[in-house]
């Protein structure tokens, strides 16, 4: 299971080494006034593992930056659980440090395209927002899948909606979870818990006096740290807390809901849409799809009682 216990570290102040000569100071030599904007999400984390497998970063070349630190459990040899740390950074800053070391984003492209062109047999893992085989200052470049680790992981990606691949394998963000057949495992089991999802709209709803009633409310949501308009769940068995909307927050977005279908009709002009913007904001103030351990369970858990109309609980195999 997951704890709720984190730390955060304090950035470093001017004149602590970063590493391999970089040296933190209030006056940088390194002008980023005309560097690109970055194409990672400003919410998106990283934990250490994956900065030094695809950013090729040392310790100390990032040991100054921002980190959260979330103990887990995993089962030991005897059966009793043995606690983990996973170190979580923001990527957006470590995509940035890796620029500042290399002297700027089209630099640290070359250098990467250097890298993967010696790659042999092994996968070559490199940040999502740069493409595979050519320069990252290409926009809407796919850039090769970092979690494809394995023959059986590229042919059970075929499975998975695209956004329920990048989801799932951003939970298994854990060090444990480095290995093609530890990945495999838990991605085996998401398929058989999660089940089925209606597909994702390739569009929004256009603007109208419902959808704009429910993107006003949706904004104004409340999050897992706030003291009101927030319900907290406990799992008996695992200890695990969950979060949802209280019951008077949950009637307001139901009665926006009901609007649009009246206005929209429930088809794919209608609430077959307006359905995933409650989900993706009920994910990014709550959290999203999540995996849990319990001594011999893989507990796989997400929101989709926003698009499918079913109770969140919590299935167990």
């Amino acid at each position: 299971m997951i704890s709720a216990k984190h730390s955060q570290i304090p950035t470093a102040g001017p004149g602590q080494n970063l590493g391999h000569g970089v040296v933190a100071s209030e006056s940088d030599a390194v002008d980023s006034s005309g560097w690109r904007v970055s194409r990672v999400d400003a919410d998106r984390k990283i934990n250490k593992s994956t900065i030094m497998k695809q950013y090729k970063l040392k310790p100390d070349q990032f040991a100054d930056l921002k980190f959260n630190v979330e103990w887990s459990t995993r089962e030991g040899p005897n059966g009793k659980p043995i606690p983990y740390r996973t170190y979580y950074y923001m990527e957006q800053e470590v995509e940035h440090r890796a620029w500042k070391l290399h002297g700027g984003p089209e630099a640290f492209d070359a250098y990467i395209d250097k890298l993967r062109s010696r790659r042999r047999i092994r996968p070559f893992l490199q940040p999502d927002s740069i493409a595979s085989g050519t320069s990252a200052a290409l926009d809407g470049a796919v850039a090769e899948d970092p979690w494809a680790l394995s023959p059986a992981l590229t042919r059970m990606k075929r499975k998975f909606p695209i956004w329920l691949w990048l989801r799932c394998n951003e939970a298994l963000s854990g060090d444990e979870y480095s290995t093609a057949e530890a990945r495999e495992g838990a991605l085996k089991t998401a398929l058989k818990q999660l089940g089925s999802y209606p597909p994702r709209p390739a569009s929004s709803l256009p603007p109208s006096e419902s959808v704009d009633a429910l993107r006003s409310l949706l904004a104004a949501a409340p999050r897992r740290s706030d003291t009101y308009d927030v319900d907290c769940f406990e799992n008996n068995v695992t200890g695990q807390l969950y979060y949802d909307w209280n019951v008077g927050y949950l009637e307001r977005v139901l009665h926006a809901l009901i609007d649009i279908m009246q206005q929209h009709g429930v088809d794919d002009q209608g609430w077959k849409i307006a359905r995933w913007e409650v989900y993706d904001r009920s994910v990014k103030c709550l959290g999203g799809i999540t995996l849990r351990r319990s001594n011999d369970e893989t507990c796989w858990d997400d929101r989709r009682e926003a698009l499918v109309g079913e109770s969140a609980q919590v299935t167990q195999i």
